[in-house]
């Protein structure tokens, strides 16, 4: 079906962000194989002439004709991404991909959602209420709040892709080249969010996990399960008596093997609800993460920065060498016939109070 106006109303929600998220990664591919904004474009309006975007690119096409010279080769370079409109939706289509694949973004609604650099006053405790009688004085309480303020930060990677591929050419490559995209940067940002080890520094956050209190599992059987999920249970609600919200945070084994211990048929590999507490599967690790979400304080551009480049040189590493030396492997893109694609997403988080988690770390057989 061809996404025109008059016919919108015929997706879902989750079908327009995937959409849309496939433009953004049509629209990169473009910029991969040509050499100006403006043959990105021509090349994006015919190669997919019914694309959900197609009549705001081809407006905005012969706009940048009568632009300046332009620097090609990145979303966010004022210099000519802003003129083009259309690559705000599709980006946004991408990161509402993002987002129900991360941990982190499916507890987005419950969060509390702040600005970036802005000192944003966070409410501990509440004030004080009594029934009164008629000419008796009321209680008066003092309500705690303390400061907070996330700073900018980004988290990115860089992905390196053949040529032929760039150029989707063959059916089903778009989607190929948007899964690889998201799921890497899904995969790092679960990972970052849960891992205990993770500290924070001045260029990432600390995960939910850093500094906050853990149980210890009794066992890797279906028992074993049964007992730590109930033990997990007891240890947040009596260190969060007074909880809006309770959010289990694990990966699919371990939610299925809770589910079969509590035999339980609302729960699967992709989550769930298990007692009353909504279960969210991603790559949390060897743990299993009970939180109150409401004391998530989040910061989130909504926004993702891709670069491109055909011509620079990597060091294939997850963890590259800095500073380099003569010992490290180097691939150069133009030599290796392939293209680089950088991308980065601004976000920041912290919890609003230390005991809002409490997690326990297990693989059950």
């Amino acid at each position: 079906m061809r996404p025109i106006e008059g016919v919108l109303s015929t997706y879902t929600d989750a079908q327009l962000s995937d959409l849309k998220s496939l433009d953004f990664t049509r629209w990169v591919s473009c910029l991969c194989v040509c050499q100006s904004p403006y043959d990105a474009a021509d090349r994006f309006v015919s190669r997919w002439p019914a694309s959900l975007h197609v009549a705001q690119v081809r407006k905005h096409a012969h706009e940048l004709i009568s632009k300046s010279a332009v620097n090609p080769g990145t979303v966010a370079d004022p210099a000519w991404a802003a003129p083009l409109a259309a690559i705000k939706p599709m980006a946004a289509g991408f990161i509402e991909l993002n987002n129900r694949t991360t941990v982190l973004g499916r507890l987005m609604p419950y969060a509390q959602r702040v600005p970036f650099q802005t000192s944003v006053p966070i409410r501990m405790s509440g004030g004080t209420f009594k029934w009164i009688g008629e000419g008796s004085s009321k209680p008066v309480g003092n309500m705690a709040f303390r400061s907070v303020s996330l700073g900018v930060k980004k988290a990115g990677g860089v992905l390196a892709v053949s040529q032929e591929l760039a150029k989707l050419e063959m059916p089903g490559s778009d989607v190929a080249m948007r899964d690889a995209m998201n799921s890497d940067l899904a995969d790092y940002l679960d990972q970052q969010f849960c891992d205990p080890a993770i500290t924070a520094t001045s260029e990432r956050p600390a995960s939910i996990t850093n500094q906050s209190p853990s149980i210890g599992s009794v066992g890797t059987d279906a028992t074993a399960a049964k007992k730590d999920f109930q033990a997990l249970l007891g240890a947040f609600l009596q260190a969060n008596p007074r909880a809006r919200a309770i959010a289990l945070l694990t990966t699919p084994g371990t939610a299925v093997a809770y589910a079969n211990a509590l035999t339980a048929t609302t729960c699967g590999w992709n989550g769930g609800v298990l007692n009353g507490v909504t279960v969210i599967t991603g790559n949390t690790g060897p743990r299993a993460i009970m939180l109150d979400p409401t004391a998530l304080v989040l910061a989130d551009s909504g926004e993702i920065a891709v670069s491109v480049s055909t011509q620079a040189t990597l060091e294939y590493q997850d963890a590259p060498t800095s500073p380099l030396s003569a010992a490290v492997v180097l691939v150069n893109l133009w030599q290796a016939n392939l293209i680089g694609l950088r991308a980065e997403r601004f976000l920041n988080y912290q919890l609003a109070k230390a005991n809002a988690v409490v997690y326990l770390t297990q693989t059950y057989q």
